[in-house]
């Protein structure tokens, strides 16, 4: 059994998996995120304000404006950023800062057909979303009407005043309804699984 969990953009895996290694996934857990990209659908699911954010992580040619919206994106993730420890903030701030502008923009351009990722879900793979009330980053109930209609098990637990990171804000209800969506998946095999 093996379960896709992914975050943010990061969700789109699940698509790549469905459309090249159709049936080795169980499951999905998208964590404020969505389970393909393209275009158009970054603009629709992301929250307001988030966008001027994403404008200076593209920028090539502005090291105080792309330096800018590192901190504010690292910032975004948090409910209250004042209150998380400084060497997490700077781990973050780290791992944003590897990936260029360039690869930023390669990942937020790139174009996936979810047809196979769809057709998945309406033959009964599961997807759980898990989304947060107060995501500074994306909006989540747009990510839930963009996937119901693809997904006959589907699931959608809000975290109530959670952030775009609830897995660190909201540790003891992130794992508690991973523990809810993972055993009855566990029993289960949806047709056309090779597990």
């Amino acid at each position: 059994m093996l379960i896709s969990l992914c975050k943010s953009l990061g969700a789109y895996a699940a698509c790549d998996v469905c459309a090249h290694l159709p049936g080795t996934i169980s499951g999905i857990i998208a964590v404020s995120g969505m389970p393909y990209i393209g275009n158009a659908r970054v603009d629709s699911i992301t929250a307001p304000g988030a966008s001027d954010i994403i404008s200076g992580l593209l920028s090539t040619d502005d090291a105080v404006l792309s330096t800018a919206a590192k901190l504010a994106f690292v910032g975004a993730n948090f409910t209250d950023p004042s209150r998380v420890p400084v060497s997490v903030k700077w781990s973050w701030l780290g791992a944003v800062t590897v990936q260029s502008p360039v690869d930023r923009q390669a990942v937020l351009s790139r174009v996936q057909d979810p047809e196979k990722l769809r057709q998945a879900g309406l033959h009964g793979l599961p997807l759980l979303l898990i989304n947060a009330s107060a995501d500074k980053l994306v909006q989540c109930n747009v990510v839930e009407k963009e996937m119901k209609p693809y997904f006959k098990d589907f699931e959608v637990h809000t975290v109530k005043d959670g952030s775009h990171v609830v897995f660190y804000e909201n540790r003891e209800e992130f794992v508690q309804v991973l523990m809810q969506f993972v055993k009855p998946v566990r029993r289960q095999r949806w047709p056309g699984s090779r597990l």
